[in-house]
């Protein structure tokens, strides 16, 4: 099955705050979290968040170890028994992400559309310390619930604008071939 791989802007802001190959990625993540909230507020229209998100790569390929080995964990040929989840933390159901030092947990769960895989909270490794990510992780969802981590209305938003961008590729593609293609037996 091919999973859409998005990551939370909460993750992206406020956890991957470190090992940026591209710190220019960073600072748009910033600014585009920054126009979603103006937008839901009504202080910014849809058509400023869709400048922002054209100016970047898709969110999941931006230049950062964790995003890159979360993309290519979820890609079209995956295989989910490979796929090791966090113990003892089944609603939703979590799944680990490992690379270098970082640690993520993603979730497939239904509280979020079928053909989505969420990278919803990173951290660093820490072995045997209170101060590991998936240990703070789990005493967190068991204190608090997953509701902080899982996507919020501005993942929701931005995903909703995502769409349009790409309904209006898709229609812009359609104009180009079409026209391409009476143009050809015009000229034949």
């Amino acid at each position: 099955m091919d999973l859409d791989r998005r990551v939370t802007l909460r993750c992206l802001t406020d956890d991957l705050v470190s090992d940026w190959a591209d710190t220019d990625q960073r600072r748009a993540v910033l600014s585009l979290r920054t126009i979603v909230n103006a937008n839901l507020t009504g202080a910014a229209k849809e058509s400023e968040v869709a400048r922002h998100a054209r100016n970047i790569p898709r969110l999941n390929a931006l230049l950062h170890p964790l995003l890159r080995h979360f993309d290519r964990s979820f890609r079209p040929d995956y295989d989910a028994s490979k796929l090791e989840s966090i113990s003892g933390l089944s609603d939703p159901h979590w799944w680990k992400q490992k690379t270098q030092q970082w640690r993520g947990a993603a979730t497939d769960h239904s509280r979020v559309p079928s053909d989505t895989v969420w990278l919803c909270s990173a951290g660093l490794r820490r072995d045997k310390d209170e101060a590991d990510f998936y240990h703070r992780f789990k005493k967190r969802v068991e204190s608090a619930g997953p509701e902080l981590f899982l996507p919020t209305e501005e993942d929701t938003q931005l995903v909703k604008i995502d769409k349009k961008i790409s309904a209006f590729d898709a229609w812009k593609l359609q104009v180009h071939c079409a026209t391409l293609a009476l143009l050809s037996e015009a000229l034949s």
